[in-house]
């Protein structure tokens, strides 16, 4: 049967499969739980960790860009572990590793041969893409789970499962509804595959249908409450573009990333991707498989294209890490390309696609591209004195504009006798008693603020810069 449902009886599993399942989830595990500290917090990240800590968390949303799910629990997350980076990343990282587990548990109950599977289990659990966000404190990794529950929500639907597939799906899409507003394509993509692929001979079942719709509905109130007042915000480069601009920019911005690992990593891995995208496209001329194939090469385009149509209307305010609900059913397409491999390949296919992609995912843990707010504010802190004061350029808006540095300055420095006002809706004090530690973020919308600022006090001291974030110490002149 190719449209994915249990049968009872299956092909022997080769002998080697057992070693291989082990050491694919176990790598996915450590890629996502492991060097939670090796990178500083970046920007966006200090925008979560403000989330975290301000005293009301809706008025201060309206300034942000996101539903709330995901910093309801961080929230709770940060009153458990405190501000330390690496605990704090620990919540991101363990929603992705559950991903892991639902999408495994899902991929044990549909009718594939087993190396079909461990090849899909095998390119999601060891995915640079995923493995990347799942140690980035956002709601990604948060969509990404309720992604994975639609999914397996939509397998108990496939063998008639109605009740327990609608709840999985409600939890699913909320989730994944309520943490980011590209959440809603998760339910888009898996109604998608859901059609392609169903079912002769069981009445009813799209009635499990529901839960995804009404997990979906559950955050209608809290986006008409929270999107009139973000969309009015500005917050960043970004501004209405052409189509081609916009279907290009994920492309982009994943090769800015990919510029950045060894040439041996990308065509390895590259080329392996080419080739599981070919032969998914194969399985999807092929009778046995060619509905499921369909179906997951479909869902996985919807995420991108609907983005793509919202953005002629709205701010395109997405970047490639927004379609983190692609990977759940791209990494099934690759699995079902690569899983028609003869059996005597089978091994060599499986260990040169763990090794790609753990290699690459070895070296994005060690790239230290992120934005260097951890070694600014040790330098702020060696060069401190009684009396001087800290601000911040970042183009941000007041309160975002600090970023993460509470996770890595004395909470005396930030108190407000301490801070200043450099940016933004804020003016330059024409005189100034003491020095003043500037943080800064280079980027095309601070360039204004930083020259204003150079022009009217004395340089005193300009540190390196660690990733677009340098620290200054500024005096009257």
């Amino acid at each position: 049967m190719g449209d994915g449902r249990k049968e009872a009886v299956e092909p022997a599993v080769p002998r080697w499969h057992f070693a291989a399942w082990c050491v694919a989830l176990a790598g996915g595990l450590w890629f996502r739980l492991g060097s939670l500290g090796a990178e500083s917090l970046w920007l966006d990240e200090g925008f979560s960790v403000h989330l975290a800590t301000c005293p009301e968390l809706f008025s201060e949303l309206a300034r942000e860009s996101n539903p709330p799910a995901f910093f309801w629990l961080l929230r709770w997350w940060q009153s458990l572990v405190g501000l330390d980076p690496s605990l704090l990343r620990l919540l991101p990282a363990t929603l992705s590793s559950l991903s892991l587990g639902v999408y495994a548990l899902t991929w044990f109950g549909l009718n594939v041969r087993s190396t079909t599977r461990l090849f899909a289990v095998t390119c999601y659990a060891l995915s640079p893409f995923l493995c990347w966000y799942a140690r980035e404190l956002r709601p990604y990794a948060a969509v990404e789970l309720g992604t994975a529950l639609l999914f397996l929500a939509w397998s108990r639907g496939l063998i008639g499962e109605r009740l327990r597939a609608a709840a999985l799906g409600a939890l699913g899409a909320a989730l994944a509804c309520l943490s980011h507003y590209h959440g809603g394509f998760a339910v888009l993509a898996v109604g998608t595959l859901a059609v392609v692929t169903r079912p002769s001979g069981i009445p009813h079942w799209w009635s499990w249908g529901a839960g995804p719709l009404v997990g979906a509905l559950a955050a209608l109130p809290v986006y008409l409450t929270l999107l009139p007042s973000q969309l009015e915000g500005d917050w960043g480069a970004q501004a209405h573009r052409s189509l081609g601009y916009l279907a290009s920019l994920p492309l982009r911005l994943t090769l800015v990333q990919l510029r950045l690992l060894s040439t041996p990593s990308l065509v390895c891995g590259g080329g392996l991707v080419v080739f599981g995208l070919l032969s998914g496209a194969v399985a999807a001329m092929r009778a046995p498989t060619r509905a499921l194939a369909t179906g997951l090469g479909t869902a996985s385009a919807v995420p991108v294209v609907v983005a793509l149509v919202l953005c002629q209307f709205v701010e395109p305010r997405f970047t490639a890490r927004y379609f983190v609900t692609v990977p759940v059913f791209l990494c099934g397409f690759l699995g079902l390309g690569l899983g028609q491999l003869p059996a005597r390949l089978a091994f060599g296919g499986w260990l040169l696609v763990a090794s790609a992609f753990g290699l690459v995912c070895v070296e994005t843990a060690g790239l230290g591209s992120k934005d260097g707010y951890r070694e600014a504010c040790a330098s702020v802190a060696a060069r401190w004195r009684d009396g001087d004061r800290l601000g911040t350029i970042t183009g941000m808006p007041s309160g975002f504009d600090v970023g993460p540095l509470p996770c890595y300055l004395d909470a005396r420095l930030l108190q407000p006798g301490t801070r200043i006002v450099l940016e933004s809706r804020g003016t330059l004090p024409e005189h100034l008693e003491g020095r003043i530690h500037v943080v800064i973020r280079y980027a095309p919308y601070t360039e204004r603020w930083i020259r204003l600022v150079l022009d009217r006090y004395d340089l005193l001291y300009a540190g390196p810069q660690w990733n677009r974030v340098q620290h200054v110490i500024l005096g009257p002149r």
